[in-house]
């Protein structure tokens, strides 16, 4: 991975050509080409679409063989951004009030999709028969990797889900709230899809706000679109030469204050 990032070329190359800018595209964008591209890794297959009688199965990410065990690998893989709310609560679904941005998709809701439907595709008598007509060896193991962030409002106490790493200490905030919890004394870029995944880092201060620009750029963005936004706080700027380098400190979502997320939800 050090000689990946020493020299990254070939990686942009492969994901530019990949033309999508969906975050999910792109993370897998990047899983394909560690995978195609390190010896540990035989890929067989990639989006993978099941048929039957004229009906899609379902779409399996990923099979490829470990080189170093000889075992065949189902892998379904997700990224994904979620708010934690009070508000949504629920002491039988205790995953449920992890929310995305838009309210379309909840953490509960995914992770069942993942290990209860996705993953198990290739157990299937269907995709058996279908692995046997193309020639497909069929998977030993099923595996899921499901990655992402997930966002804390100050003023709610929620605990983080079993198993999520122990840096998410990533926040929001509502638009009303925000300037009081902007950073004088910090710059803030807007983070643009697909770039949501990494640390963002750059070499100048192109498109950097300061916290009364960055609170009316967001106004602007929400009285349009009506949607959170997510930003990356920029805090150290060291120098490297004659360069400044501007590293993401920390990152936190502004969403609408009628965002849907602040109340409870229709259905209990």
């Amino acid at each position: 991975m050090d000689k990946l990032n020493r020299a990254p070329e070939k990686l942009i190359q492969f994901v530019e050509e990949k033309a999508s800018k969906r975050v999910g595209f792109y993370f897998e964008s990047l899983l394909s080409y560690v995978l195609n591209t390190y010896p540990e890794f035989d890929v067989i297959a990639e989006h993978l679409q099941v048929h039957h009688e004229g009906k899609t199965l379902g779409e399996i990410d990923f099979i490829y063989r470990d080189m170093n065990t000889n075992e065949v690998v189902h892998l379904e893989v997700a990224v994904k951004f979620y708010l934690g709310s009070e508000a949504w609560m629920n002491q039988t679904l205790p995953l449920r009030h992890w929310l995305g941005p838009m309210i379309n998709d909840r953490l509960d809701l995914k992770t069942s999709h993942l290990t209860n439907h996705q993953s198990q595709i290739s157990h299937s008598p269907v995709f058996q028969d279908y692995a046997q007509t193309n020639k497909l060896p069929i998977p030993t193991h099923q595996s899921v990797l499901l990655v992402g962030y997930l966002f804390r409002n100050p003023n709610q106490h929620l605990s983080l889900p079993s198993g999520s790493a122990k840096e998410q200490d990533h926040r929001w905030f509502t638009l009303s709230s925000a300037n009081e919890q902007l950073n004088k004394q910090h710059s803030y870029i807007i983070l643009n899809k697909p770039y949501w995944l990494s640390k963002h880092h750059q070499k100048d201060n192109n498109l950097l706000f300061d916290q009364a620009s960055l609170f009316n750029e967001v106004k602007k963005i929400m009285s349009k679109w009506h949607r959170p936004v997510l930003i990356a706080s920029i805090d150290n700027q060291s120098d490297d030469g004659s360069l400044h380098h501007y590293t993401e400190d920390s990152r936190f979502f502004i969403v609408p204050d009628n965002w849907g997320g602040l109340s409870k939800p229709s259905q209990p």
